[in-house]
């Protein structure tokens, strides 16, 4: 199951940053888009905003405290490397502005 705990309070009020990113496919190639959102220490993403407002359960999480964020290939890509599991998530953002704001918050979470 992917969840998160939600002990020390509603998720929402946890919530950091959250906004739409484009996910590399592992296996195929290509991009989805997908929604994203920081609750300290994960990185979790759904298929839309409204399955995380719905309380969906998360698509996927990855531990920002065991990761390193790096750019991609990309002129707006985001690399992030778990180095205890050796996997890695390419996320794109729209713009400069965009993929600094949430570098920013990946790396805010990790000092």
């Amino acid at each position: 199951m992917k969840s998160v705990d939600d002990s020390a309070g509603g998720e929402d009020d946890r919530v950091s940053i959250g906004g739409y990113l484009l996910k590399r496919r592992a296996f195929i190639g290509g991009w989805n888009r997908r929604y994203f959102v920081v609750v300290y220490p994960h990185l979790l993403y759904y298929v839309s905003a409204e399955d995380h407002l719905s309380g969906s359960e998360a698509r996927g999480i990855f531990d920002l405290s065991r990761c390193k964020v790096g750019s991609g290939n990309g002129m707006f890509d985001i690399v992030l490397h778990h180095e205890d599991l050796n996997k890695r998530w390419i996320l794109q953002a729209s713009s400069k502005e965009e993929m600094k704001k949430w570098v920013d918050a990946f790396r805010s979470k990790m000092s």
